[in-house]
C-alpha cells in the first residue's frame, strides 16, 4: 500500500502485520505522496505519485523497487501520476494529468515503460479539464484508464474512459457519461504542506449581459442573461444579441447540446449528414445530438444546418434533450392550431404541461380567431427567434434560473478574487489544489463551506445586496469578496 503527504509512504503486509518500507523523498521540505502501486511478474514493485518542492511545481514521481527512476514531464509545472498498471516486466503503464502550457486546463497524461525508459504516450483529452485516476493494463494492446472532468456546472461532472489498442496510427478512444459529484461527503484528501502566502493580483469578474439591444427591461433579458452567464450563448462582434433574428438549426444544436451538458467526444472523421462535414462550425454539436437520437435529418441525408428552426421543431429539440418522454393523455389539446395529428403535438404538449412554453392569445394577431374553448395559438410553423430560443432553453434546463459564477481555487488563491453578481445569483467554488480549502465568511455564521477537497465544488446563493468577504480557515491569507448589487 502507498500514500503519504510531505513524505512518501509504503507499507507491506507480511501475513501478520503491516511493515513500513523506507522510500525516497526528492523534496524533504515539500510534498512527495504516492498514489498507485503494482507488481511485475519478475517481482519488481512499481509505485507512482508526484514530487513537489512547493505548491507551484509538481513533477511525476516513479519508484522501482522503492528507488526513484527518471520519469518524463510535460512542459508545465503541474504534472501528477495517480495510477500504475503492469502488463509484463517490460510493459508498464502509468496515468495521471498535467496542466496545458497553452490553456492552463488539466489534460490527460499517459506514460509507458518499455524495459529501458519511461516515455509519454499521446492520449486524448475529450473535454476541458480532465483528470485520470485509475488504470488497468490487460495487454500491450488493451490498456484502460478512467477519470472525470472537473465540474463546469453545479454538482455536475462527467466520467471519462480511455482505451488504448496499441495501434501506433490510431488515437486512443475516449467516452464519457454524466455523473453527479457530491458536495457534502468529501473524498479522502491528499494533504500538502501549507505554503507561504502568495500575493495574487486582484481581478474582478462581473456576470452581466451588456448586449446593446437587450436592456434589463427587455422581455427576454433574464433568459438571455441566464444562458450568457453560463457561456451557452453569445452575441455578435458589434455588441448586439439580435433577439428578433431567427435561429438556425445549427445554432439550435449548439445551444441545446451545451445547455443539456451533452459533451460526448466525436471521432474526427464521423459525418452523419452530407451537408455537415467535420469542418462545419456546428458539426460537433449536431453529431452529439444525433448520437443520442435527439435530432435527425431529412430523407435526402442532409441536416440543413442553415435552415431556420420552427417553433414546433424547437420543442422537439428541447423535449428530447431534456429526456421528457411522458405520454400525453388522450383528448389533450392545449392550442387551437396543434391537434393530436400535428407532427410536433406530443413535444409541444410536454413542454406546455411543464409551463415551459405558452402560446398567443386567440383573436389577437398573430393568432387566429378564437375557437369555442378560447384556446391560444402556438404557431408551430413560425420561425423561432433567438430571444424565444433563450426563453425555451432556460425554462427547460435552468428553471427559475439565476446565473452561476465560477471561482477557481488554484495555487492557494481564489481566482477571481472579487466577483460581482445580482441578488439571487450563485457563486460556485471549484478546488483545483491538492490541499483542501474552505470558503468561510468574515461574519461568523453567515456562510461556511466546510472542507472542499480537490476537484470538489461548493455552491452558495446570495439573495441580499451587500459585500461579502470570506477567507480559507487553514490558509487565512487566502481572501475573496462577493459583491451583490
Amino acid at each position: 500500500a502507498v500514500g503519504g503527504s510531505q513524505e512518501s509512504l509504503a507499507l507491506r503486509w507480511d501475513g501478520t502485520q503491516w511493515v513500513h518500507i523506507p522510500t525516497p523523498n526528492p523534496y524533504p521540505n515539500g510534498s512527495n505522496p504516492l498514489s498507485g502501486v503494482d507488481i511485475a511478474p519478475n517481482g519488481d514493485v512499481w509505485a507512482v505519485g508526484y514530487a513537489a518542492p512547493d505548491f507551484n511545481h509538481f513533477y511525476t514521481f516513479v519508484l522501482r523497487n522503492w528507488q526513484q527512476v527518471p520519469s518524463p514531464n510535460p512542459p508545465m509545472n503541474n504534472n501528477v501520476l495517480t495510477s500504475v498498471s503492469v502488463v509484463s516486466d517490460n510493459d508498464v503503464w502509468a496515468v495521471g494529468h498535467y496542466q496545458s502550457p497553452s490553456t492552463g486546463n488539466y489534460e490527460t497524461l499517459t506514460i509507458h515503460w518499455d524495459g529501458t525508459q519511461w516515455s509519454i504516450v499521446p492520449s486524448p483529452t475529450p473535454q476541458t479539464d480532465v483528470v485520470l485516476y485509475g488504470s488497468a493494463a490487460v495487454a500491450s494492446s488493451d490498456v484502460w484508464a478512467v477519470g472525470f472532468t472537473v465540474p463546469t456546472r453545479p454538482d455536475y461532472a462527467r466520467s471519462v474512459i480511455l482505451h488504448y489498442t496499441g495501434d501506433p496510427c490510431a488515437t486512443p478512444t475516449a467516452t464519457s457519461t454524466p455523473i453527479r459529484t457530491s458536495t457534502n461527503t468529501p473524498a479522502v484528501p491528499t494533504a500538502t504542506n501549507t505554503p507561504s502566502a502568495p500575493s495574487p493580483t486582484p481581478t474582478e469578474l462581473v456576470c452581466e449581459t451588456n448586449f446593446s439591444d437587450v436592456p434589463p427591461n427587455h422581455p427576454f433579458y433574464i433568459y438571455i442573461r441566464c444562458l450568457a452567464c453560463r457561456g451557452i450563448i453569445g452575441g455578435y462582434s458589434d455588441g448586439t444579441f439580435r433577439p428578433d433574428n431567427p435561429t438556425t438549426r445549427g445554432q439550435m444544436a449548439k445551444i441545446v447540446a451545451n445547455a443539456a451538458g451533452i459533451l460526448d467526444p466525436i471521432p474526427p472523421n464521423q459525418q452523419t449528414y452530407t451537408d455537415v462535414p467535420p469542418s462545419h462550425p456546428f458539426w460537433v454539436y449536431i453529431e452529439r445530438l444525433s448520437v443520442h437520437g435527439i435530432v435527425g435529418g431529412y430523407s435526402d441525408g442532409t441536416f440543413r444546418p442553415d435552415n431556420w428552426v420552427t417553433r414546433g421543431q424547437m420543442t422537439k429539440f428541447a423535449s428530447n434533450a431534456a429526456g421528457f418522454n411522458e405520454p400525453i393523455p388522450p383528448g389533450t389539446q392545449t392550442y387551437t392550431d396543434v391537434p393530436p395529428t400535428q407532427p410536433f403535438y406530443v413535444y409541444i404538449e410536454r413542454l406546455s404541461g411543464r409551463g415551459i412554453i405558452s402560446g398567443y392569445q386567440c383573436g389577437v394577431p398573430p393568432a387566429g380567431p378564437c375557437d369555442p374553448q378560447n384556446r391560444p395559438y402556438f404557431l408551430p410553423d413560425a420561425t423561432v427567434t433567438r430571444g424565444q430560443t433563450a426563453k425555451i432553453v432556460t425554462n427547460t434546463f435552468f428553471p427559475n434560473c439565476h446565473p452561476v459564477v465560477d471561482v477557481r481555487i488554484v495555487d492557494f488563491a481564489y481566482e477571481p478574487e472579487t466577483v460581482t453578481i445580482s441578488p439571487g445569483d450563485s457563486v460556485r467554488w471549484i478546488n483545483l489544489d491538492l490541499d483542501y480549502h474552505t470558503v468561510t465568511s468574515d461574519v461568523p455564521g453567515q456562510f461556511d463551506s466546510g472542507r472542499i477537497y480537490q476537484f470538489q465544488v461548493w455552491l452558495h446563493t446570495f439573495d441580499t445586496p451587500g459585500t461579502y468577504s470570506y477567507y480559507c480557515i487553514p490558509h487565512p491569507y487566502m481572501r475573496g469578496t462577493v459583491i451583490v448589487r
